[in-house]
Order: structure tokens, then C-alpha cells, then sequence
């Protein structure tokens, strides 16, 4: 752990740096050193050699032992020199000293010239230098050289290590440490150094200082946002959660991603039946889904919501249920696009419609078109007729004796034969012709394809045998009632309904006159054909 300071490692590298530094300097100073000696001590020899070269030239020349041998004492008196030797050519010589002639003794010569004829070669002066002296000397130099050097290296570094230490190392690593021990987000800060405001490591405190000041506004922000987010997230939770309306989201396949609990509630689907990967939840939950896939593609290509009131596929219990849909494009995750759908229950809006237009449309006592919706029908018969070119029937019903009966019985008599003469009338006609309920004991019917007359008389024969039966009134009363029918055909008798309701009309009130219980067939002549079965008693 201590080997990963800053300081420590720094003084390692320096240390090493030293070392290294030191150790190719000492070498080179020491190499530089010992030749350095050698050289000044071989140029001390030559001195010697000069200083003595005149007494040396006359010594030889005259042959003089004497002067010859007080030279070479003179030389060897000198410690750098071991022995000396003076001869010429004519056989003199004088030796002194520790004088040794070999082939490893590296002797120093110097040629000995005549003082008096310039150039004349007449000797040799020879002296063994000391060279264990010579290099003790040197080596002695050469290290003393060398140990100054290294030392002056060390203390060079230790100075440059100590600075660098109290002006860079030590800061840092205060620095450091007190950047460790600060936990972002709290007041804690670093020391600025004052001494060094004005330096870079006092401007390096006081940005990380500023720095841990923007962090710790950023998280005060960031906490306050994430408390909202959180808040907001709960809320939204609860809302998804407890909502009545239903919330999904689908993949363009049509599989579901996610609900809420009222989807499910809605839908009257368990929730682990629709999240199955490979379960169409459009197929499974709504009665027409090319509708809703329709709606869907319509939102992706628009990027507008779609709306519509949208069955559901029956339940189980054979229940229907009606929701109004919202659907909308979500976006894409994972390449596939998303549709986000939200729906409300609107069954019993639905019923009360439904309801509605029934009472808009129907008797409510017979549960035959009333005569407004009979009447609009008839217009739409008429004119398909007219643009098929085919033949149309309309009749005009009314009851013989329903007054009387109501008068002796009551209104709940009435009733009661009303109920029981639409309930007759329909098993006569057919369900995709018209039966309606004009008002009071008035029917209107109309029968499609009917041009041919035996057809119409059949059907009006039927309609006035089935009408005539008894039927009871009351409880224990069985009473009679009887039908006067009048008949208009399209085109012949008219091209409007109005004009074939007001034709059948005068037909169905000439059988009145005859004597009720019949039918007639209009004629523009006024000589309706009329046609009378047993009078009603």
C-alpha cells in the first residue's frame, strides 16, 4: 500500500534516475580521469627528458661518465622514474637506478644530437618510467573525481526530490486524500491551499471545489426531480391501476404488451389467456377485428388517433358487451411499432340507444314498425321497386269488431287481440316484408315480388281466415274479430307510397262498406273487387 504513493514513487524514480546517472557519469569520468593522469604523467617524463637533453648530448659526446652518471642520478631522483641509461655509439654507457631493457618494459627514449654539427645522431638517453606509480596516481585521481561527482549527483537529486516533494508531491497527495474522503453531494470541500492560490495546484482545489459544488447542485436537482418522477410515477400507477376505463398496448401483430386491470375487467378475459405470446388479442377480444385492424393502420399512417364504438366478441355466458375505442401510435421499441388503445365501457349506452330507437320505431304494445318507421319503410320499398323493376303489394288492415270488444271488455281486452292479431299477421307474412302498426287496430303490409293476383288473394284469404279465428280476451272469454283489407300494387296502382297507402285505404274501406270481413283490390274505376268471407258475429 505504502509503494503506491505518489512521493514514494517518485523518490524511487529519481533514486533510480540518480543511479543511473551517476553510474554512466562515474564511468565516464573515471575513464577520462585515469587517461587523463597517464597522459600528464608521461608528459612529465618527456620534461624530465628535455631538462636534461644538453648535459645528456655533451656527456655522450665527449664520453664523460662522470656527467653522464650525475644525469641519470639526477633523473631517477624523480619518483616517476625507476632507472636511466645514457650511451653512444662508440660503446659508452651509464647506468642508474632500476634500468630494465625487455620487450614488456615500455621504455621513453630520446635521440641525443651532436652540440656542436647540428643534426649528427650521437646517442640515446633511455629511462623506465614508474608505471605502477603512474597509475596508482592515476587511479587514486580518477576516483577521487568520481566519488565528488556521484556525490554532487545525489545531492542534487535528494535537492530535486525534497522540491519536487513540498511543492508538487505533497499537495497532491493532501489533495488526494481529502478528495477520497469527500462524499459528493455534502458540504465537505478541499483545502485551497492559500500559499498557492495562484499556483496550479490551487487552481486544481478550487475547480475540483467548484466542481463538487456543481455536483452537488446537480444532485440536489436530480433528487428533488426523481422525488416528482416518483410522486408522479405513483400517481400515474394509481391511476392506471384504478381507472374504469381500459388500458393496453399492442404490437402490430396484434399481441398485447401490457393492461391495466380494467382492460381485463371489461373485456371479461383473464389476463394470463391474453398475454401469451402468440395469443391475437384483436382476434380474441373484439367481434370484428378487421375493424380494429383497420383503426390500427389508419393511426400509424396518420399518426392521429382513431375512434369508434367497437363490439366485443360474445362472452361464455353469451353476454355482449360494447366499448368506445381510442386507438393511437405509440411509437417503436425494438422495431415493432406500438399501439396504445384505451377503452370504455358503453354497453348499457349501447342498450339505452338501441332502446331508444326501439320505442323511436316500434309498438311498443305490438312489437310491429309504428307507423312512422312502417311509413319510411315502405318509401325504401318503393323505391327499390322501382329501381328493380319489380312488382310491390301494399295492404291496408283494419280489425272488424276491435271497438266493440274494447267497449265490453275493456282496454286490456284490446290489448290482449292486438298482441294476438300482429302475433297471427306475422305467421302469414314473411320476415323480410313489411308489417306495421299504423295506430288503433290499423295494420300496414306490404309483400315484395307480389304482382301476380292469385298470390295476393291467396295471402289476403289467409290473413282474414287466421285473423277470424277466436281468440282469447280475457280469461275464460273467447271473442271473434274480423279483417277488412284493402290492396294496392305497384306500379299499377301507384308510383309514391302515399298514393298506394291512400289507394289500398279506399280499397280496405269499400270492403267496410260491403260488409267487413274481406278483402279488395283497388281499382281506379271506383269498382274495387271486393271479396267477402262469413261475416264476424
Amino acid at each position: 500500500m505504502i509503494l503506491r504513493g505518489l512521493h514514494v514513487k517518485l523518490a524511487l524514480i529519481v533514486a533510480a534516475g540518480a543511479l543511473v546517472l551517476a553510474g554512466l557519469s562515474s564511468w565516464w569520468f573515471y575513464s577520462r580521469s585515469y587517461q587523463d593522469s597517464i597522459n600528464d604523467s608521461e608528459r612529465s617524463v618527456k620534461q624530465l627528458l628535455a631538462t636534461v637533453e644538453v648535459s645528456a648530448s655533451i656527456a655522450a659526446y665527449v664520453g664523460n661518465t662522470e656527467l653522464a652518471q650525475q644525469v641519470a642520478q639526477g633523473l631517477i631522483q624523480n619518483d616517476i622514474v625507476l632507472g636511466a641509461k645514457i650511451h653512444n655509439h662508440a660503446q659508452f654507457s651509464v647506468l642508474a637506478g632500476k634500468f630494465t631493457e625487455s620487450a614488456e618494459t615500455r621504455l621513453v627514449t630520446l635521440e641525443l644530437f651532436s652540440p656542436f654539427t647540428p643534426g649528427e645522431l650521437i646517442g640515446e638517453l633511455a629511462i623506465t618510467p614508474n608505471y605502477a606509480l603512474i597509475e596508482k596516481r592515476a587511479n587514486e585521481s580518477a576516483r577521487a573525481t568520481t566519488m565528488g561527482l556521484a556525490m554532487h549527483t545525489f545531492v542534487v537529486a535528494f535537492l530535486v526530490l525534497v522540491a519536487v516533494y513540498l511543492m508538487l508531491t505533497r499537495p497532491l497527495v493532501q489533495l488526494s486524500t481529502g478528495l477520497h474522503r469527500i462524499v459528493p453531494g455534502e458540504k465537505e470541500r478541499l483545502n485551497e491551499f492559500s500559499e498557492k492560490r495562484r499556483d496550479e495546484i490551487g487552481t486544481l482545489a478550487s475547480d475540483i471545489n467548484r466542481l463538487l459544488d456543481t455536483v452537488e447542485n446537480m444532485l440536489v436537482q436530480e433528487r428533488g426531480l426523481r422525488e416528482r418522477v416518483e410522486a408522479l410515477e405513483q400517481r400515474f400507477r394509481g391511476i392506471f391501476e384504478a381507472t374504469s376505463a381500459g388500458i393496453f398496448l399492442l404490437r402490430e401483430n396484434g399481441t398485447l404488451v401490457t393492461a391495466n386491470p380494467a382492460f381485463f375487467r371489461i373485456t371479461g378475459r383473464a389476463e394470463h389467456e391474453l398475454l401469451q405470446p402468440h395469443t391475437n388479442c384483436i382476434s380474441e377480444v373484439f367481434a370484428e377485428p378487421a375493424t380494429v385492424t383497420s383503426m390500427m393502420s389508419q393511426a400509424m399512417q396518420s399518426r392521429r388517433p382513431y375512434a369508434a364504438d367497437l363490439c366485443l366478441a360474445p362472452l361464455p355466458d353469451g353476454e355482449t358487451r360494447w366499448v368506445h375505442g381510442l386507438l393511437s401510435s405509440n411509437g417503436h421499441v425494438d422495431g415493432a411499432t406500438l399501439i396504445e388503445g384505451v377503452i370504455y365501457d358503453i354497453t348499457e349506452r349501447k342498450h339505452a340507444e338501441e332502446n331508444s330507437r326501439y320505442l323511436a320505431e316500434y309498438d311498443q304494445l305490438t312489437g310491429l314498425l309504428n307507423r312512422h318507421s312502417g311509413e319510411l319503410r315502405l318509401a325504401e320499398q318503393v323505391a327499390d321497386a322501382e329501381a328493380r323493376g319489380e312488382s310491390l303489394a301494399v295492404m291496408v288492415l283494419d280489425l272488424d269488431r276491435f271497438k266493440e270488444i274494447n267497449d265490453t271488455h275493456g282496454h286490456n281486452a284490446g290489448d290482449n287481440v292486438l298482441v294476438t292479431i300482429a302475433h297471427r299477421i306475422r305467421t302469414v307474412i314473411r320476415s323480410t316484408d313489411l308489417v306495421a302498426r299504423l295506430g288503433g287496430d290499423e295494420f300496414l303490409l306490404t309483400l315484395a315480388h307480389s304482382g301476380q293476383l292469385e298470390t295476393l288473394h291467396r295471402v289476403a284469404l289467409k290473413l282474414v281466415d287466421v285473423i277470424g279465428q277466436e281468440l282469447e280476451v280475457v280469461e275464460n272469454v273467447k271473442e271473434k274479430v274480423g279483417a277488412s283489407i284493402g290492396i294496392a300494387t305497384f306500379p299499377e296502382h301507384g308510383q309514391s307510397w302515399k298514393q298506394l297507402c291512400k289507394n289500398a285505404d279506399e280499397a280496405m274501406y269499400a270492403v267496410k262498406r260491403r260488409g267487413r270481413n274481406g278483402y279488395a283490390i283497388f281499382n281506379e274505376t271506383g269498382n274495387h273487387q271486393v271479396q267477402l268471407v262469413d261475416k264476424v258475429t
